[in-house]
């Protein structure tokens, strides 16, 4: 077993961009509501599900402390993004910009700071959980169960997400509590019906991962799960060299 304190990963860099593009979108969409089957949702609750089982996938394949700075990066985007519209708002629009242009930026670009709040706070905790669960149940069951695990967890995360950010940023613009609670009910079954199709595409994405990197990785039993650390520890992962198979616990054991 090695123990390096880094390692050149070849997939990783790839999912956190896709989880920096994907978050991008979602942006553009959370103020498009969707009649789908009936149920109204959010059109970046279509994308989320994607996004969520992107962090799960990094903390099954790579560990806490990878998956940790993928939730920060998560928040340094939010961050950058809605200090971007705010100073898009705050420019004057020259005279000769078309009307059609103006409304196309306001409802890209405006938002209020309710939609901040409970965007960052509802990705955070969502995102959190997501980055603690995944690794440290994996290190419990020594790799068992994995579709399970990652499953529920995706389930959880998604509905605090979705449940945070929709209080925080419709109760302030006049939206009831049953209006909202139809709206986290409506985005969540779609969500559930996406989640249950990506499933075996999760795990295929997981297996092609660790055989590409070779390596399967565990977080050690004293690794610190605070999201407020300053140092990344990268000797609290445990590198397994992985042979294409979930024999874990007997290389999970291995010198």
């Amino acid at each position: 077993m090695n123990n390096s304190n880094t390692h050149n990963f070849k997939y990783y860099p790839f999912m956190l961009s896709t989880v920096v593009a994907i978050q991008m979108m979602c942006f553009f969409l959370s103020k498009r509501q969707i009649d789908l089957f009936g149920l109204t949702v959010n059109g970046s609750g279509i994308l989320f599900p994607i996004d969520v089982y992107l962090f799960e996938i990094i903390g099954y394949c790579y560990g806490y402390e990878y998956s940790r700075q993928a939730v920060w990066t998560n928040i340094a985007i939010h961050i950058l993004f809605f200090v971007l519209s705010i100073t898009i708002r705050a420019l004057p629009y020259a005279p000769q910009m078309h009307t059609n242009l103006i409304n196309a930026y306001d409802v890209i670009f405006k938002f209020s700071h309710w939609m901040i709040i409970g965007s960052v706070l509802g990705e955070v905790v969502g995102d959190f959980f997501s980055a603690i669960v995944v690794p440290r149940s994996k290190l419990h069951f020594h790799g068992k169960y994995s579709s399970l695990i990652i499953f529920l967890v995706h389930i959880i995360a998604s509905f605090l997400v979705i449940s945070i950010s929709y209080l925080i940023i419709n109760l302030p613009e006049g939206y009831s509590l049953i209006e909202i609670c139809r709206l986290i009910m409506g985005t969540m079954v779609i969500k559930i019906i996406i989640a249950v199709i990506m499933l075996p595409i999760a795990r295929i994405v997981i297996y092609q991962i660790k055989c590409a990197e070779g390596l399967d990785i565990f977080d050690s039993h004293n690794q610190s799960y605070s999201l407020f650390k300053f140092n990344t520890d990268y000797s609290k992962l445990k590198f397994v060299k992985y042979r294409g198979q979930y024999d874990i616990k007997k290389n999970f054991n291995a010198k």
